[in-house]
């Protein structure tokens, strides 16, 4: 151990003697003299000791001050009733800590569902469409920075399989088409806390989306009702006949369960798709479905509902004082 360690631990053990005997100008003295080299800890047990020692001596904004210090070198600090003293507490209670960028890992338990939105109707022969949501999960990476207590900029990287199904018939034929939309969305939206009680916060948040197509697989079957005949195809792709891009405005909100290095959140999202998803210049692309299914793409827009569970991990910090009398 080096010579100024040494000294940087003399010192503090001479100002918590000096606490304890209610000397506490010579404590601030003492903590004075402790480089700004010192271990972590030590510069900790320094700051804990002027905070307790300004507030003994009236000067209650030194106090905080001192405070914030400490709790900068240890955000996640939790007030300890068995070994810290009640003013300490009042003085962690003066400040506020507010995570400033954050990173998590987010896993549907509820449910991704694809909302149809047909805005252009085209039938090789008279029938009548039905289009049906179905459900799927959801993986993402969320990302955030809190401008303050209350507001914030979020980001997420989403794996998102969009999913719905087609009823339909021709003559005495019914069919069935099942599409799978496999997509990247990146939302960027700007969120705001409601209300917070205790740990837990309510958010909403608003922004907007951009959607990726890197896969798109459909299935189709069609039964005749007078002669029990089948038509099938299990697997077909169908990128060619959908358009890459995919976007839209988001909106929703998200309950928040806050613990001193992350957060659990329970998120609740609406994609608002804009832009139809069919690529129309390659709508008659696909002959088999056209003469054997009687079947082209309708213009659509899609819109999900997706329900997230995950947790957010705090990276960085600001320490804020509260408004107070002191």
């Amino acid at each position: 151990m080096n010579f100024a360690q040494t000294s940087d631990d003399i010192y503090l053990s001479k100002a918590a003697y000096n606490f304890n005997n209610g000397s506490f100008s010579e404590v601030l003295s003492l903590t004075g003299q402790i480089s700004d080299t010192a271990k972590q800890s030590i510069r900790f047990q320094k700051f804990r000791l002027q905070a307790l020692s300004y507030l003994s001596l009236s000067q209650n904004d030194k106090a905080i001050d001192a405070v914030k210090k400490m709790l900068e070198l240890n955000p996640t600090y939790q007030f300890n009733p068995i070994t810290d003293p009640d003013e300490l507490k009042v003085l962690l209670n003066k400040l506020r800590i507010i995570p400033k960028l954050n990173l998590g890992l987010s896993l549907s338990v509820g449910s991704n569902t694809t909302y149809v939105k047909p805005i252009g109707i085209f039938t090789l022969a008279q029938n009548d469409k039905t289009y049906s949501s179905r459900n799927t999960m959801i993986f993402s990476l969320d990302g955030g920075y809190n401008l303050n207590n209350r507001s914030g900029i979020g980001i997420s990287l989403i794996h998102a399989v969009k999913e719905y199904s087609l009823q339909f018939g021709v003559n005495d034929w019914k069919s069935n088409l099942t599409e799978r939309l496999s997509y990247i969305d990146v939302p960027i939206y700007y969120k705001y806390k409601v209300f917070e009680a205790n740990n837990i916060s309510f958010q909403a948040h608003l922004g907007a989306y951009l959607g990726y197509l890197y896969r798109a697989n459909n299935q189709i079957n069609s039964v005749n009702d007078k002669d029990n005949l089948l038509l099938e195809i299990r697997s077909f792709d169908a990128i060619k006949r959908k358009s890459a891009w995919n976007f839209g405005v988001i909106y929703g909100a998200a309950l928040q369960y806050n613990r001193p290095k992350g957060s659990i959140v329970l998120n609740c999202t609406y994609f608002n798709g804009a832009n139809n998803i069919v690529n129309t210049e390659n709508r008659y692309s696909n002959p088999q479905l056209m003469h054997e299914f009687y079947y082209i793409d309708d213009d659509l827009r899609l819109n999900n509902l997706s329900i997230g569970l995950g947790y957010i991990i705090n990276i960085n910090y600001q320490i804020e004082r509260r408004n107070s009398k002191w």
